[in-house]
């Protein structure tokens, strides 16, 4: 669903709380006429939802276009979380928004988040009729808990003792006492760098797959 702001809605309109009107009648001419012409919708109504005596409460119903303001903010992110995804995501203003669009959305806000150990980050989006036409699109990140790296086990060498290669891999550390600050947190990114050194290093002694 949108999220849309009543109070900029009757504005719009262009009806005020109070007025007398005939309905059918001009006004509600006018304010349908006034919503078209945003060009931000593609099905308006306005119908009486009660009446007692001269008095009608009126329903105003908008269906947006699904097309983009080209606008897109992250909360809960910092702002070189959102560069980053800045980097991946981009909408034009007046593009369309399909669901596999916000789909990535979601996919690279959260990814941003696991990359640095929170395997459990969850990502909502809120869709925004935008003042100035289209919609904005918000992508709020609940990061939940920061995984840490207990034990770094070794399988299948027998060139290099395990400690040599874990002191190869330089940003990805087990937790220790005298270990208590991020080293011990696990990165995937800095993981796949660190294993890519420890392949360098057996290519270096001619140790080849």
């Amino acid at each position: 669903g949108y999220n849309i702001d009543e109070n900029q809605v009757i504005t719009k309109s262009g009806l005020q709380k109070g007025s007398i009107i005939k309905v059918p009648g001009p006004e509600i001419t006018k304010a349908i006429k006034n919503f078209w012409k945003e060009n931000q919708y593609k099905d308006v109504e306005i119908v009486a939802e009660t009446i007692k005596g001269n008095q009608i409460v009126l329903l105003i119903k908008l269906v947006p276009e699904m097309v983009s303001s080209g606008r897109i903010d992250g909360k809960g992110v910092s702002r070189s979380e959102h560069n980053k995804f800045e980097e991946a995501v981009t909408i034009g203003n007046g593009e369309p928004i399909t669901p596999e669009f916000l789909n990535k959305v979601k996919r690279v806000a959260r990814g941003i988040q696991v990359e640095k150990g929170y395997y459990k980050a969850t990502c909502k989006i809120d869709t925004i009729l935008s003042p100035v036409g289209g919609i904005d699109i918000r992508y709020e990140v609940i990061e939940g808990p920061r995984y840490k790296i207990n034990e770094i086990i070794i399988e299948g060498n027998n060139a290099i003792s395990d400690a040599k290669i874990k002191r190869k891999m330089k940003e990805t550390k087990e937790m220790h006492w005298y270990r208590i600050f991020w080293r011990s947190k696990f990165n995937s990114t800095k993981y796949k760098e660190d294993k890519l050194t420890i392949l360098n290093t057996y290519v270096d002694m001619a140790y080849r797959d």
